[in-house]
């Protein structure tokens, strides 16, 4: 393992694949498998020299025996004041509250993917096994409060992800080959629990006809810009009026995918920092390997690629990886947690 790499597995605490990591309380959180777990030092002693002595051990330990698989999290901020932030988990038990002492469960559902409506702060949007479920989220007497107010009707296939546009039009990729856009009706001007009560909202689906490859897409963000990603190549959304009706298609982008997929290479997973820098995870297909790289953009439109301290990373897959502001980025996947260090 590199010097700039730290790495945590079942061996010290985190038993489990890791799917999603936040950082809450100035604490890590990592969801597994088998449970939420989060980071601490333990005080072992150990025999040196015939002395015995005390060190701090950098283990993970389950959070209040949350065991349920944990699939994603959610860190509701608050502007004023961040002590007042909260923490949410989508787990296979439903959508909890996370703290220390307690957690709360505020949706009982088999919960996978939490999104916060951009254009409507107060509407958390959760993928469950039974559809879109919508919690409002409020702010009073100085503590959070969050309460299910509705489904979105239409969807019913497993989501891999949401994404907003500036219209604040929702775009949902799924695990099947259909994507979908959902779109609240701005003449009703009534909240978004009234919108889901009288359906004042359109779900338009997208496939192979729209320009869509006929395979797996999920939906990224990269310069304000989404591309939904397959492993044959990168798209993006087109919007055109045809006898003065809206439509979308998708056409096939090559401003920083031109090179990659000449080769047996598709990309499995792509996150945007806060500084712009792309965190990208390749399948090469021919030997069935993982390969991490760090792409910074550089002034002239394209990207430097940093591939040398992911080297020692398990080519396995990673299913989360969370950048920090200070240079810190995690990678969680099959082979546990690694912490870079950059």
């Amino acid at each position: 393992i590199s010097s700039h790499l730290s790495f945590w597995n079942d061996n010290i605490g985190l038993d489990g694949t890791v799917l999603c990591v936040e950082r809450f309380k100035n604490t890590i959180f990592a969801g597994t498998w088998q449970g939420l777990f989060y980071h601490h030092f333990s005080t072992e002693n150990i025999q040196l020299d015939g002395k015995i002595n005390s060190i701090n051990v950098s283990q993970f330990k389950m959070l209040n025996e949350i065991n349920n698989t944990t699939w994603d999290f959610l860190l509701v901020k608050n502007k004023n004041d961040s002590s007042k932030n909260k923490l949410l988990a989508a787990t296979s038990n439903g959508v909890y509250e996370i703290d220390f002492s307690s957690s709360k469960l505020i949706l009982k559902a088999n919960s996978y993917k939490l999104y916060r409506y951009k254009k409507d702060p107060s509407v958390l949007f959760v993928s469950t096994s039974e559809g879109i479920k919508c919690i409002s989220i409020q702010y009073a007497n100085n503590t959070y409060h969050f309460t299910y107010i509705g489904n979105i009707k239409g969807i019913d296939e497993r989501i891999s992800g949401f994404e907003e546009d500036e219209k604040g039009r929702i775009w949902v990729s799924t695990l099947l080959s259909t994507k979908y856009i959902i779109e609240f009706n701005n003449k009703d001007s009534t909240n978004i629990e009234n919108k889901l009560a009288n359906e004042t909202y359109s779900v338009s689906s997208f496939d192979a006809t729209s320009g869509l490859p006929d395979v797996t897409v999920f939906v990224a963000k990269v310069k304000n810009k989404l591309f939904f990603i397959s492993n044959s190549g990168i798209y993006y959304p087109v919007e055109k009026k045809i006898n003065n009706t809206a439509t979308i298609s998708f056409k096939r982008d090559n401003s920083f995918d031109s090179n990659i997929y000449q080769y047996p290479i598709s990309i499995t997973y792509l996150k945007e920092d806060n500084k712009g820098h792309l965190w990208v995870q390749l399948l090469n297909k021919k030997k069935e390997e993982n390969i991490l790289i760090e792409a910074i953009p550089l002034k002239n439109g394209y990207y430097s690629i940093i591939l040398n301290p992911f080297k020692t990373i398990p080519k396995t897959k990673v299913y989360s990886i969370f950048p920090e502001n200070n240079n810190v980025t995690w990678f969680g996947g099959h082979d546990g947690l690694f912490k870079y260090d950059g």
